[in-house]
């Protein structure tokens, strides 16, 4: 006899299970359900298996990141995944990037989930199995389609940038990237300074929220040192409100003083800056909390002719391995004696493209160039 297996995946769908079991229709009298817990999941128990539901309260990604998830057992065989909040964003990117072949069930709705299991059941050896999996690959095309017409939008709209300022001028570019998740970057003046920030985020549910804190910064003294600090409070407040993993936030900031040329930047992640000597921002794993300010708290000082190139996250995330992410360094190293506005559209050359032109991830570089004329205050 062949079985529909349900899988729960927290505590709080376990009341779940008994009811769905208990469901006597004539199609689902053809079948043994059974259900477990996914760590009691071993692909080699099971045979004859005719269909899998997922039930979750909520799916997020790091529930994709079990590697039980990634046996071909999931891959192939007729999968729902049945939660008690429907979110568009997640599901969408595990249809489109984890689990492309299965059914979403909205719980609130009970009896679309019993339909959908007798439909399947139902479907097992007919060519109606075949017509709903022409249907699920048909919404998957048309989300590609449209997520791709999303973000050419966004590549045109968000072209280079060109900011001049007294002494520097500020080169930037985004690039966009066809994984889940994105990337920000924005600049504010006051009193002869700038305050440069980028972030990254694994997805956009976590980073609009967060994002919130700094629309709020243009109107705050951030010139000083223990409003960063408040803030960095309160965006670390706001990641455990949000449940957010510590590690899939990352943040730089950069405060750069007109005047003296002087740079102080605060980076928590994977962002980097190289120099025609050396990399002088390096990349790290320390989480976006106040604990770490001093740690990524770095100085420095730019003279005239001087560049520093800032890479995001999304270069490194986009990078094959890590001798790989080393080779794109040292490359743009070498191109440093090139113009700014040449150097980004370089910079960005260098990296991998789709067949619809999108990067592996959101990527975003600025430059600052410091004019020939520019005098630096002691």
């Amino acid at each position: 006899m062949k079985q529909i297996l349900l899988i729960h995946l927290d505590n709080n769908t376990k009341e779940l299970a008994p009811r769905l079991t208990e469901l006597k229709t004539p199609f689902l009298n053809k079948f043994q359900v059974e259900r477990i817990n996914l760590e009691e999941f071993h692909e080699d128990d099971y045979s004859n298996i005719a269909t899998i539901v997922l039930l979750a309260e909520k799916f997020n990604n790091e529930i994709f990141q079990d590697p039980k998830l990634k046996s071909p057992l999931f891959q192939n065989l007729p999968l729902v995944l049945a939660s008690l909040e429907y979110d568009t964003e997640v599901m969408t990117e595990i249809l489109l990037h984890k689990l492309s072949k299965a059914l979403i069930v909205d719980l609130k709705i009970a009896p679309a989930l019993k339909s959908t299991l007798e439909f399947l059941a139902s479907s097992v050896d007919k060519t109606q199995l075949e017509n709903l999996q022409q249907y699920i690959y048909s919404l998957k095309e048309d989300m590609e389609q449209q997520f791709g017409k999303i973000k050419s939008l966004h590549n045109k709209l968000v072209p280079k940038r060109f900011r001049e300022f007294k002494k520097i001028k500020l080169y930037s570019k985004y690039g966009v990237g066809q994984s889940g998740g994105s990337e920000f970057f924005d600049i504010l003046e006051k009193n002869n300074k700038l305050l440069c920030f980028l972030s990254s985020a694994d997805s956009y549910l976590s980073s609009g929220p967060i994002l919130e804190h700094f629309s709020l910064l243009s109107q705050m003294n951030w010139t000083n040192e223990e409003v960063l600090r408040t803030e960095m409070l309160k965006i670390n407040q706001k990641i455990h409100q949000l449940d957010i993993k510590k590690n899939s936030f990352e943040l730089l900031l950069l405060i750069f003083d007109l005047n003296s040329l002087e740079y102080t930047s605060y980076n928590f992640g994977r962002s980097c800056s190289l120099t025609k000597s050396s990399l002088s921002i390096n990349s790290n794993n320390y989480p976006v909390e106040p604990a770490f300010f001093e740690t990524t708290k770095k100085e420095g000082r730019l003279e005239k002719n001087d560049k520093i190139v800032f890479l995001s996250p999304g270069f490194k995330k986009g990078s094959q391995s890590e001798q790989e992410f080393e080779n794109l360094l040292k490359s743009i190293q070498q191109d440093l004696s090139l113009a700014p506005n040449e150097l980004i559209s370089e910079i960005f050359s260098k990296l991998p493209t789709s067949q619809i032109g999108f990067l592996n991830t959101d990527s975003i570089s600025f430059i600052i160039e410091v004019t020939q004329d520019a005098i630096y205050q002691i």
